[in-house]
């Protein structure tokens, strides 16, 4: 099958078109990075079905009263992603610079894809002294 000369004339013209992206990773300027401490500011326990599947605990920022973060941890308080206060949940990915987005939904909702724990999970709310009282994680 011969190929004509305006397939082979578009074809060129359709490569050199085509478009590529680049990513690039610049390095933080750690003189700059301002640390902030956050202290919790109430927690609740995860029950799917009377089962414990795991703890949110909500750090507030003390500039922005609105700006809040959720920590979601297992029964044994390791951290397995976080919620910001727009519902956004991220899961963190060992041996990964980035966490993975899971969903964009209600706290219990995001918690509970974190946790997996089922559509029926609710929040009780725990005091911070009994969180602080577990014993740590190994």
């Amino acid at each position: 099958m011969a190929v004509s000369h305006s397939s082979l004339l578009i074809l060129i013209a359709s490569l050199a078109v085509s478009c590529t992206s680049t990513h690039e990773l610049a390095s933080v300027n750690a003189d700059n990075a301002v640390v902030q401490r956050l202290d919790p500011d109430c927690a609740w326990r995860v029950l799917d079905d009377g089962t414990l599947r795991g703890y949110v605990v909500r750090f507030v920022d003390p500039a922005i009263a609105t700006r809040c973060s959720y920590s979601v941890r297992n029964e044994l308080q390791q951290e397995l992603g976080t919620i910001d206060e727009l519902g956004r949940a991220w899961r963190f990915v060992p041996h990964q610079r980035e966490a993975q987005w899971i969903c964009t939904s209600t706290l219990i909702r995001g918690a509970a894809e974190l946790l997996g724990a089922g559509p029926q999970a609710n929040l009780e709310e725990v005091s911070l002294e009994l969180l602080r009282s577990a014993p740590e994680p190994r």
